[in-house]
């Protein structure tokens, strides 16, 4: 089914309900495909890892100003949103994850480690290509603070 879903039942008869009856039965007025993902960054960068792991809290403004210059330079034409705890691109929104263990991770090791920092992102489908595009440059995101 493709604009619908399968639905069990509470006395395990399987039923297809349609998108519209979903949201009808719901009670919403529409609804949206999100997707997420929790990126890591090791900080490579001696002299930066020793300022971070020396930190009870982690910048997020640092990490969040350096990683909207290197959008920037990457994505010229586009505009990048600025809102304080996060960026936003179109639908992509990525902001500095504080989560000891965060859902959205796809490492293999879940909690954080103290010399790695995490963006959670989240995008629509209808971005999914840029969504990409801006993670690849997430993941190469060093510093020289």
């Amino acid at each position: 089914m493709a604009e619908g879903i399968l639905m069990v039942q509470r006395n395990q008869n399987i039923e297809a309900v349609h998108q519209n009856e979903l949201v009808a039965m719901l009670g919403v007025e529409s609804h949206e495909i999100k997707f997420a993902n929790c990126c890591p960054v090791y900080i490579a960068n001696s002299e930066t890892r020793n300022v971070v792991l020396s930190q009870s809290t982690v910048d997020k403004s640092f990490w969040l100003r350096l990683l909207f210059e290197k959008l920037s330079s990457k994505f010229p034409e586009t505009s990048i949103q600025d809102c304080g705890q996060h960026l936003q691109i179109e639908s992509f929104s990525v902001s500095v994850c504080s989560k000891e263990i965060c859902p959205h991770r796809t490492t293999a090791n879940l909690q954080c480690m103290p010399e790695t920092i995490y963006f959670c992102c989240t995008w629509s489908t209808a971005d999914e290509k840029l969504a990409w595009e801006i993670i690849s440059v997430i993941k190469n995101v060093s510093s020289k603070r």
